[in-house]
């Protein structure tokens, strides 16, 4: 989804330390992607579930349109507000944009392969 994107470039060539010009710009920030997800998976395991849950609570607090992935290694069914907890990143078979992690800071290494691997 591109975006117009307006900035000013202030030009000191004229001799107005004051003069700008605007430039408008139609591709997709870099950022686009961090703040404005089309995609969201929250991986936690058991002793980070308290913050994985609290992340997945505020995007249904604020309303996030875009779909929403709870992972839970050692999880199965649902969790509190509604999200079908997966056994990994490779179960969801879509293309993430965002992912949030939750978990320790040996399961972190196989949970970004995991990430790598997802198309």
């Amino acid at each position: 989804m591109a975006q117009i994107c307006l900035y000013f470039v202030f030009d000191h060539s004229s001799g107005d330390p004051y003069a700008a010009r605007l430039q408008i710009s139609m591709s997709k920030h870099y950022l686009e992607s961090v703040f404005n997800p089309a995609s969201v998976a929250v991986v936690c395991d058991e002793a980070y579930s308290n913050i994985g849950r609290q992340v997945l609570q505020n995007l249904k607090a604020s309303d996030y349109q875009g779909a929403v992935y709870a992972v839970m290694p050692t999880g199965s069914g649902a969790d509190e507000s509604g999200h079908e907890l997966l056994g990994s990143v490779a179960d969801i078979g879509q293309p993430l944009e965002l992912v949030v992690i939750a978990a320790k800071a040996d399961a972190q290494p196989a949970i970004l392969r995991q990430c790598g691997e997802c198309k």
